[in-house]
């Protein structure tokens, strides 16, 4: 779990370390970004639409989904200043990589909106 703020962004990335040129190659690594609660349902946007993407990433390839903590929390009483969230990669495909580590990588970061400065980061594992 990621504590993210107003005035924060939490940026989900994943990237394709495939430099292998004769994998290079379909088919890509398919991987679903997404961000969770703490009961583990997708958050959705201000317009009740599942803040996810669906991407395929040829070698060489990254992709990311940001999540901003001014447009989460209620208003008035019910108004949440802190919000623990789940960054979330579901690997749909990745080529057989053999005796290496899965080509497809993934990390987290929370940076303020204003200074765009990272105040963490999350390293992903295989």
């Amino acid at each position: 779990m990621v504590g993210l703020t107003a005035g924060q962004t939490l940026r989900l990335n994943v990237v394709n370390l495939n430099t292998d040129p004769e994998r290079q190659i379909p088919p890509p690594c398919r991987v679903v970004l997404s961000f969770r609660d703490a009961a583990g349902h997708v958050i959705d946007d201000p317009s009740g639409q599942p803040i996810r993407r669906t991407v395929e990433l040829l070698a060489g390839e990254s992709a990311s989904l940001d999540l901003n903590g001014d447009q989460l929390g209620g208003t008035g009483d019910t108004l949440l200043t802190r919000f623990e969230v789940r960054p979330f990669v579901r690997v749909l495909f990745q080529p057989d990589p053999g005796n290496l580590p899965p080509p497809c990588r993934a990390n987290a970061e929370v940076f303020d909106n204003s200074t765009l400065r990272t105040s963490l980061l999350v390293p992903g594992g295989n």
